[in-house]
């Protein structure tokens, strides 16, 4: 009886290293392909959604918001929830932090085809912030609807 309970961690083992392996040979596209059929889009076929609201001072419209007061957190907010669909950008997040590295990621997802459009809101009182944050998202906006059509969209 021990030596079936060595042999079948050893087998655990060598699946999880085999898992390892793919994952690492594999481009991550095939990775990104494997969750987009998966338990990802179940949860969309279910209209499972989430608005990330991004701002250091002002707390969101209501409490349906995931609120990300810090580009730390922000990030923490994406990989947390894969499938958001609206996100609301303040542009300044005190001292010299600001929300336009998720801005310009957000377009360079779109440029590759990554994920699906995500609709965006601009609420930042900085007036060359604001700017700034919507050309970079109206580029996403522009790749995006290369690859799925028109989208409806926001300012």
């Amino acid at each position: 009886m021990a030596q079936l309970l060595d042999l079948s961690f050893f087998v655990s083992l060598m699946d999880f290293l085999v898992i390892c392996f793919y994952l690492l040979a594999f481009p991550l596209s095939l990775v990104r392909l494997f969750q987009r059929y998966t338990i990802f889009s179940v949860l969309s076929s279910h209209n499972f959604s989430v608005k990330l609201w991004i701002d250091d001072q002002r707390p969101p419209p209501s409490q349906d918001w995931v609120w990300a007061s810090n580009l730390k957190e922000a990030y923490e907010a994406i990989v947390r929830y894969p499938l958001i669909k609206i996100i609301s950008f303040d542009h300044d997040l005190g001292e010299e932090d600001t929300t336009m590295p998720i801005a310009l990621w957000l377009e360079e997802q779109a440029y590759h085809g990554y994920g699906e459009p995500i609709i965006w809101r601009v609420h930042s009182y900085n007036p060359v912030g604001r700017r700034n944050l919507i050309d970079t998202l109206e580029r996403a906006d522009f790749y995006w609807e290369q690859k799925h059509g028109r989208i409806e969209n926001r300012g």
